[in-house]
C-alpha cells in the first residue's frame, strides 16, 4: 500500500492534476480526492489503480520509508548499421512485452535501406507481423506509397511542406529520435513521461493527417 502523501508527492513530481491522475487509474476525480484527503478508507483496487498509474509515469515507491523518487532515467545512443539493427530489436522486444500502439513520424523507408540487410529486415517485419495485440501507425511524407509495414500498420500522408526528415517512433515507454543525414544515430529515451507527451502529439498530427487515396499509378510523388 501506499500513503496519500506519496500518491500527492508522486503528482507532484510528474506535474500531474487530480483530474488527470484519476483518467489514468480509471477512477472519478472525486475517489482520488477521497484518498487524498484521506477521507475515508479505499479500496486495495483504487491504492493499487493508483499506484499503477504513478508508476507508468516514471515514479517510484520506496517500502521501506515511505518516499518517493523518479525512477532512473535512461537515454542511449545507438549508431552505425549496427545500432540500427539494435534499435529495430528494440522495438519488436518492446511491441512483444508491452502491446499497444508503434508510432512513427518522419519516415523515408528509402534512407533505411543501407544501413541494414534484407535477412535483418525479414526478421524483423516477420516479428511485428506475428503480434496480434501491435498496430502501428505510420505518418510519412505526401505521396509516398511505400508502405512496407502495411501488414501490421496504417499510414497517413504529412504534406510535404509539413514533412520533417528526422524521424521520431514511440513504443511502449520508449521514444526513438533517429539521424539518418550521414549514418544513422538514434537517441533512445527510456522515460515513459517523454514517451507519452510525443504519443500525445502524434496522435493530434495523425487527426490531421491525409489518408491516402488508393494508387491509380505506378509513380511516385513524394520527390
Amino acid at each position: 500500500m501506499i500513503s496519500a502523501a506519496q500518491i500527492r508527492a508522486a503528482r507532484g513530481f510528474l506535474g500531474w492534476s487530480q483530474a488527470y491522475l484519476a483518467q489514468k487509474a480509471g477512477l472519478s476525480k472525486s475517489v482520488l480526492v477521497n484518498v487524498e484527503g484521506r477521507l475515508n478508507t479505499p479500496r486495495e483496487s483504487t491504492i493499487l489503480s493508483i499506484k499503477q498509474a504513478l508508476e507508468s509515469g516514471g515514479v517510484e515507491f520506496n517500502p521501506t520509508n515511505g518516499g518517493v523518487h523518479m525512477r532512473q532515467q535512461n537515454v542511449y545512443v545507438l549508431s552505425d548499421s549496427d545500432g540500427y539493427v539494435r534499435f529495430k530489436q528494440i522495438v519488436l522486444e518492446t511491441a512483444t512485452a508491452e502491446g499497444g500502439e508503434v508510432l512513427s513520424s518522419g519516415v523515408d523507408e528509402r534512407q533505411f535501406t543501407r544501413w541494414y540487410s534484407p535477412e535483418h529486415d525479414k526478421a524483423y517485419m516477420d516479428g511485428m507481423k506475428r503480434l496480434k495485440n501491435v498496430r502501428g501507425k505510420f505518418l510519412v511524407r505526401e505521396g509516398d506509397y511505400n508502405f512496407i509495414a502495411s501488414d501490421y500498420a496504417e499510414y497517413r500522408w504529412i504534406s510535404k511542406q509539413d514533412f520533417k526528415s528526422v524521424p521520431f517512433y514511440v513504443v511502449g515507454g520508449k521514444l526513438a529520435i533517429m539521424l539518418l543525414e550521414m549514418e544513422p544515430m538514434i537517441i533512445l529515451i527510456d522515460i515513459p513521461a517523454v514517451a507519452a507527451a510525443y504519443r500525445i502529439h502524434f496522435h493530434a498530427m495523425w487527426e490531421q493527417a491525409k489518408i491516402p487515396p488508393l494508387r491509380t499509378t505506378n509513380t511516385d510523388t513524394s520527390q
